[in-house]
């Protein structure tokens, strides 16, 4: 690339100066703080700032106050003053006129490398991308072997090389931008050897050493011995060393790290301190007079570094080789960082310290509050407690509750425990006595229920509670216990149970999927599930009860859709019903959520799901065949319109034939017309075999025919770029099936196969590859197949018809589920995923079978499987003329009635008929066609009729003929008769059927015999 183009509206923003590659640190912006350490693996330079010119000031004065004090705190200090006056320049407003030609090592890792076939990456190509991205700069990359890439270049081929080693005085006709990266030599030895830290251990101790281009002139300036060098790239120089084939290797000090760890080399390592003198700068390189170019390449390289994005691009690549070094403001920001942090934690003291004594003080009031609602609820819960002691020193105590509930007056003595056990029934009163016998003994308590008699005739559930009282010597010294009216609550207890065994019995036994669920600690947990849930989620146990919603194993996005309806039935308190469809299983459930109660703080609800995949899949069948059968009566109504046009196009083609036969150029041109009608014909008799309606009666099919006419159907929609072949032999027996079916999956897998290699011609298809469909046919022994449903015969033999691409394929989770009803790998709106299912049903019920092969990448092939059965009927044989003799004598002239509502047709036939002598009425309406048959039969020999017509049709106007009786011959003209139509018309004695279109041969063929047939 020459020069780049800029926008006027640009040259405000750039007007500064570009700072070219040879200018000095200072000039190009501040140089990051350089470690100091000697073992330092890299050193960089920030490229020049492309500023407007009122903010140049805060870098030159940074640069000025880094070269006089060297102190790392004042650059921070000055960069953190006048960073926010600081701006890159706007990237400029439109791309190049054409892409930058880029060119980049395959071999020079990390830099630049190729990390699979075709993909290049490493840190150059990184870096030089987010620059072509901020400068909004296009560019096409192109990757070769480094020694390739530096003499393509220089050859000039390339505009631009993104990683080249600055090399002052040797390369006269390139231009570097500032340095990218600076790498300091570093010597490299086997891992443990300390005989070789400098370079003069290298030089006095006679090593032998390999090293780059740049480190064999640095050792032969450092004094080694050029006979003890050898010329090798990084990676050959650390294969030699690791093998112990040199001693050193002089080689920067990150790449050398960086090589290492690529190749996977442990027993090296760096010495010593960084090689003085051994530096290694890396720039972007463009051709020398490519000012501008250069100039928006440094713009970049600045823009990036202000951005902090050449750091993230550096620690991504070279971040594991060096330690973590942080800056002053970096540690200035950690420091701010733990004061804040430390001041959060004070502050979280002090809220947290009133936070508890508040909650000290509402524990306390909560404590009273407590008592006296315990009091209230003894009560309201008509408890009552009681007191004896076993020696009868002490007074029995009773409380007022319990007073109410024997039934007596609270100024009375109160029973002790043998008074209060007498109250019992005589059922209940040895178990309570023998109850709070035992607890004396043993020191146990006891529960029970017990029907109490306070007053004759009047009985009571009581619940009672007891334990036995101890002294300070633990000696049990009396009884306490309470007693608790529940004599309503049994009863209603009694009749929950009942309503729960009805319902239980409904909810074990419901068809459908119901999961209760509870609103717990911020999440929706399982209370319980029916067996129909267990059934169907098949993973779910008892032990989910209380667990998470997530415990189902619910589809996600079953599981996201039911949480989604679960929050809009609490929300309205309304049931939500909906029916979902989940695309990794390809499975439809309607799905309706409950609230149960109005608890808004521990809110239920429950979900019912019943799966209705095979209900939809059966109204999608249905709703399909209803659209083939619509576009077959279409596509059959089109073709029978095309015929009557046709038809007159073929007879006054053939007359005109005949008429004009002294004029050879002219009859050549009309049998170019015969030709294309007769082609037009043919098509038209493809397309109403297509749209036929299915018949349940199946017919003698040749498979050759059938392929053929799906070929020609589809071959002119199919892109020309797709090749289709054919290699379906002639000899194979013929099938005994119904035509429709047959038709529909050839055509089905036809399409499966075109789109496939749409697909994959959308793609960047391998060298030499070409779309291709191939058929084929072959016969098969009948013990070879096993169909999913047997035929009622075993076949004689069967015959293997396979649709072969070469597409895409499919991966075996594909290939699993392709027969699946809705499964589709197109995208929404290319598919409904029911072409294959389709196939699948029709094959299997011919009681045949289909069998997928399919390579990945390569292609796919279908296999279908069709069985040689025993004819049981034959379809129909087309009505054909009646034999009458070979005379090739004019019939005499007849009077006939032709009935057609085409007035083409009409009037040709007309013509024809009466060249040949005969006289003839035309009627365009089938029931005027009746009125004058019926008022004179004697008046007409025969009648040629269309079938379809006005009025009524040709069939019902034959069998009213028929009926009359008219004896004279009748003859049918249609371009589309069904099953039934034949059926009828042999019935009725019709002599002739002529198909549409026809020709003059074919109409005199058979209308002349019919007619010299008549009697005079």
């Amino acid at each position: 690339m020459g020069s780049l183009r800029r926008n006027p509206n640009d040259a405000s923003r750039n007007s500064g100066p570009a700072i070219s590659g040879s200018s000095s640190a200072c000039a190009v912006g501040l140089d990051l703080a350089q470690p100091s350490d000697h073992r330092s693996i890299r050193s960089r330079l920030i490229p020049s700032l492309s500023v407007a010119p009122r903010f140049l000031f805060p870098s030159v004065l940074a640069c000025a106050v880094r070269r006089s004090f060297r102190g790392p705190a004042l650059v921070v200090a000055a960069g953190l003053w006048f960073a926010p006056f600081v701006r890159p320049a706007d990237p400029p407003a439109g791309p190049p006129e054409r892409p930058l030609e880029v060119s980049a090592a395959t071999d020079h890792y990390p830099y630049s490398f190729e990390e699979e076939p075709g993909r290049i990456t490493g840190f150059a190509v990184d870096l030089f991308d987010a620059v072509a991205r901020r400068m909004a700069l296009t560019l096409h990359r192109t990757g070769l072997p480094a020694l390739d890439e530096l003499r393509r270049f220089d050859g000039g081929e390339f505009d631009v090389a993104e990683f080249r080693h600055r090399r002052p005085g040797r390369d006269l006709n390139i231009e570097y931008t500032a340095p990218v990266l600076v790498l300091q030599g570093a010597i490299f030895v086997r891992t443990g050897d300390r005989r070789f830290a400098t370079m003069e251990d290298l030089r006095t101790k006679q090593a032998q050493v390999a090293a780059s281009t740049q480190g064999f002139d640095f050792a032969v300036a450092r004094g080694l011995a050029q006979d003890h060098l050898q010329t090798a790239s990084s990676p050959d120089g650390l294969r030699l060393l690791s093998e112990g084939r040199v001693d050193a290797v002089l080689v920067t000090h990150l790449t050398g790290i960086a090589q290492a760890v690529h190749l996977g080399i442990r027993n090296v390592e760096p010495v010593g301190p960084s090689l003085d003198g051994f530096t290694v700068r890396y720039c972007l390189a463009v051709h020398k007079g490519n000012d501008e170019l250069l100039a928006r390449l440094n713009e970049g390289l600045a823009v990036l570094h202000q951005s902090g994005e050449f750091e993230q691009i550096y620690q991504k690549w070279f971040g594991r080789f060096e330690p973590r070094r942080f800056t002053w403001l970096q540690m200035i920001s950690l420091i701010a960082a733990f004061l804040a942090v430390a001041l959060a934690l004070v502050l979280w003291a002090l809220v947290r310290q009133r936070q508890l004594r508040r909650r000290i003080a509402h524990q306390a009031e909560e404590l009273a509050e407590n008592q006296g609602i315990l009091a209230d609820a003894q009560q309201f819960a008509r408890v009552g407690h009681w007191r004896s002691a076993v020696d009868g020193r002490t007074d029995v105590v009773w409380s007022a509750e319990t007073y109410r509930i024997f039934g007596r007056d609270p100024r009375e003595v109160a029973p002790d425990i043998e008074g209060l056990t007498a109250y019992a029934a005589a059922a209940d009163r040895m178990r309570w006595r023998q109850a709070w016998a035992a607890s004396l003994q043993d020191g146990r308590s006891h529960e029970m229920d017990v029907v109490i008699e306070p007053q004759p005739g009047l009985r009571k559930t009581v619940h009672v509670r007891g334990r036995p009282v101890l002294d300070a010597a633990g000696r049990r010294i009396g009884l306490f216990g309470t007693v608790q009216d529940v004599t309503a609550w049994r009863a209603a207890e009694q009749a929950l149970r009942q309503s729960e065994q009805l319902l239980r019995a409904l909810y074990d036994n419901l068809p459908v999927s119901l999961v209760v669920l509870e609103w717990v600690d911020n999440d929706w947990r399982v209370v319980s599930f029916n067996p129909q849930a267990g059934r169907w989620l098949r993973r779910v146990e008892k032990s989910s009860i209380g667990q998470p919603m997530s415990v189902l194993g619910l589809n996600p996005e079953l599981h996201e859709a039911i949480g989604q309806l679960i929050q809009k039935c609490l929300a309205d308190e309304t049931d939500r019903k909906k029916e979902l469809f989940t695309a990794d299983d390809q499975r439809y459930t309607a799905v309706t959520v409950v609230r149960l109660g109005r608890d808004s703080d521990r809110p239920r609800c429950c979900f019912l799901a019943e799966d209705v995949t095979e209900r939809k899949q059966k109204d999608a069948e249905i709703a399909q065949s209803r659209r083939l059968r619509a576009v077959g009566e279409l596509v059959g109504g089109i073709a029978h319109e095309f015929n009557n046009l046709l038809t007159p196009i073929l007879m006054k083609a053939d007359l005109l034939q005949v008429e004009w036969a002294h004029h050879p150029g002219l009859s050549e041109e009309l049998k170019a017309i015969v030709a294309a009608a007769r082609r037009s014909a043919e098509l038209t008799r493809r397309l109403l075999a297509f749209g036929r309606k299915a018949d349940v009666q199946p017919e003698l099919l040749d498979l050759r025919a059938v392929v053929g006419a799906n070929l020609d159907l589809v071959r002119h929609t199919i892109d020309r770029r797709i090749r289709i072949e054919s290699a379906v032999p002639a000899d194979l027996p013929a099938l005994f099936l119904n035509s429709g079916d047959l038709h529909q999956v050839i055509l089905n897998l036809l399409l499966n196969a075109r789109d496939t290699l749409l697909e994959k011609l959308t793609l960047v298809p391998p060298g030499g590859w070409s779309a291709c469909i191939r058929i084929e046919a072959e016969s098969a022994p009948a013990e070879e197949v096993i169909p999913p449903i047997a035929p009622p015969e075993p076949p004689r033999t069967w015959i293997r018809l396979t649709v072969r691409d070469n597409g895409c394929g499919m991966t075996p989770a594909v290939l699993e589920r392709i027969f699946e009803p809705f499964f589709t790998t197109k995208q929404v709106g290319q598919g409904t995923g029911l072409g294959l299912a389709t196939v699948w049903h029709l094959v299997t019920g011919m009681h045949g079978r289909i069998d997928v092969e399919s390579v990945l990448g390569e292609g796919s092939a279908f296999h279908v499987s069709l069985p040689i059965l025993p004819r049981r009927g034959q379809s129909r044989p087309p009505i054909a003329p009646k034999a009458t003799g070979s005379s090739a004598k004019p019939s005499a002239p007849r009077r006939l009635m032709l009935v057609e509502d085409e007035e083409a047709i009409a009037r040709v036939v007309c013509r024809l008929l009466e060249r040949e002598g005969h006289a003839v009425t035309v009627v365009s309406n089938g029931l005027q066609a009746w009125e004058a048959l019926a008022a004179h039969p004697e008046a007409f020999h025969g009648v040629i009729m269309d079938l379809n017509m006005p009025g009524i049709s040709g069939l019902e106007l034959a069998r009213r003929a028929r009926a009359l009786p008219f004896e004279g011959p009748l003859v049918i003209m249609s371009g589309r008769v069904t099953e039934e139509d034949r059926a009828e018309l042999e019935h009725l004695r019709i002599d002739a059927f002529l198909e549409k279109p026809f020709t003059v041969e074919s109409f005199r063929v058979a209308i002349d015999p019919i007619l010299r047939s008549i009697r005079d």
